[in-house]
């Protein structure tokens, strides 16, 4: 998924990439790593094979366990990454939600296994 990275104007831990929504812990690697995107063309990638990615320019790469957190009916649809801060070291989780089934639906491949997200700021 590919879009202009907005940050939610009254909150400092919503991101925004079209119809998915990425509530995350501020002062972590990975927000300080999408606040460099705002107002820029961000492609989010889930994969299992990281490394193709690694050479990219602009690439971060980020690898936790995905987890699907809301009935399959409801909406909007919830997606929970836990995740090791590699700054820190800390374990904290950052929430995915969308109401666009197709969006939910590539989240849902990947539903309870290690999986690596990418973040390419272009």
């Amino acid at each position: 998924m590919s879009g202009s990275l907005a940050h939610h104007r009254l909150t400092d831990d919503l991101f925004r990439i079209d119809e998915l929504w990425m509530q995350v812990t501020p002062d972590t690697e990975f927000h300080r790593w999408l606040s460099e995107g705002i107002d820029k063309d961000v492609a989010i990638i889930l994969t299992h094979n990281p490394d193709r990615f690694a050479d990219l320019k602009g690439v971060r790469i980020l690898t936790g366990t995905l987890i699907h957190d809301t009935s399959p009916n409801a909406s909007p649809i919830v997606h929970e990454m836990f995740l090791e801060d590699p700054a820190t070291g800390a374990i904290g989780a950052v929430t995915f939600e969308t109401t666009d089934a197709a969006t939910a639906k590539k989240f849902d491949a990947y539903d309870g296994v290690e999986v690596s997200l990418i973040i390419q700021i272009k």
